[in-house]
């Protein structure tokens, strides 16, 4: 998901979106991203992705989970509803 987050992050950033990444390679890793995700408030990290590979993407109000993307979207669905989102 690399590439497809990057090119995300460049086409949106001039809009109100907040882009976090969270690496849950291995246990260090995951600790680090469960420290940073607790700093956001984050606090449901693990329950949104137990994997690599994902996109999640949050209400910025109330955090709550609005869509989780994989490999098996494409860079267009996961832009469409980020645009809803907004």
């Amino acid at each position: 998901m690399g590439p497809i987050f990057q090119r995300l992050e460049n086409e949106y950033s001039e809009k109100p979106v907040r882009f976090v990444r969270f690496n849950l390679t291995n246990s260090k890793t995951g600790e680090e991203t469960r420290k940073l995700a607790k700093s956001l408030g984050i606090n449901n990290v693990f329950s949104i992705s137990e994997t690599t590979g994902v996109i999640a993407l949050l209400d910025a109000k109330d955090l709550s989970l609005i869509g989780r993307f994989d490999w098996n979207q494409t860079i267009e669905s996961i832009q469409e509803a980020l645009d809803k989102a907004l």
